[in-house]
């Protein structure tokens, strides 16, 4: 799902209800087979197996998770790169 922001203040639009009241929280980065996992002042490290289940799916990866104040449903900013390009999509937790 495309991601789309509100072009009179430039904020992020939730893709569940349209409003633009959103919190981030967890933060995943993949790269080379390692994710990392940044929550709060938590910070972990991981070795991800080629076909193990992550958003490596195009090359380096950003994963921003993000809870709505209207309508509470969690979701998942997608920001990917493959050769070259950049893809910002919303995952639906």
């Amino acid at each position: 799902m495309t991601a789309k922001i509100d072009k009179e203040d430039n904020t992020l639009i939730c893709p569940t209800c349209g409003g633009n009241n959103l919190h981030h929280g967890t933060v995943e980065i993949y790269e080379a087979f390692i994710e990392t996992t940044v929550n709060g002042t938590r910070t972990s490290c991981r070795h991800v197996k080629p076909g193990e289940e992550n958003h490596n799916y195009r090359g380096n990866s950003l994963r921003i998770n993000f809870d709505c104040e209207r309508c509470r449903g969690g979701k998942s900013l997608l920001i990917a790169q493959h050769k070259g390009s950049t893809y910002v999509e919303w995952e639906l937790l």
